[in-house]
């Protein structure tokens, strides 16, 4: 039989995984698969609108005029998508932070958050595995090296969170030493 006690302590666990504190791991959570998704979603990408500029490429019924265009976008996408790259990780991980300040913690909770940023490095490490599977694999190995900032930071995923992480945990708990 459980006590009154312990119903009390599951019922606090539960509001504090509910309440907005707990957002705060789901977010980087969140953030993350965002990020590696949308490298994917890029990588995919490239390597199918590669294979249509080919068959653009060797149509002759299509103008060189048109087949212009297409190798022109074709040439622009890398760069187009590793910026596009960088700036979601920037506008996401700004979002995260003015969250993370946006939430009423308490400090006894710092020792939480800490542990529940190395789950989120877990994680971290475990998307950057996937990430340089599907980078390395035999169709894309080709098309990662395009993408030098995306490819550079899913390849250094761990560190991004790490980094990412500790500047959430600064702005949930840092804000409580503030004037």
């Amino acid at each position: 039989m459980i006590s009154s006690e312990q119903r009390r302590k599951r019922k606090n666990f539960q509001m504090f995984l509910k309440s907005k504190r707990g957002n705060a791991v789901i977010d980087t959570i969140l953030f993350l698969l965002v990020m590696v998704v949308f490298g994917m979603v890029v990588l995919i990408g490239y390597q199918f609108f590669g294979d249509i500029n080919t068959d653009i490429q060797a149509n002759n019924d299509l103008t060189n005029s048109s087949k212009d265009i297409s190798a022109d976008l074709y040439d622009r996408y890398p760069s187009f998508f590793d910026g596009l790259f960088l700036f979601l990780l920037i506008l996401l991980w700004g979002f995260v932070i003015v969250a993370s300040f946006m939430i009423d913690s308490h400090p006894i909770f710092f020792i939480f958050a800490v542990v529940l940023l190395v789950f989120v490095l877990f994680i971290g490490g475990a998307l950057s595995n996937f990430w340089d599977d599907l980078a390395t694999d035999d169709d894309f190995a080709g098309l990662s090296a395009n993408f030098p900032i995306t490819n550079w930071i899913l390849d250094n995923l761990i560190v991004v969170v790490a980094v990412i992480g500790l500047s959430v945990i600064i702005a949930l708990y840092g804000k409580s030493r503030m004037g």
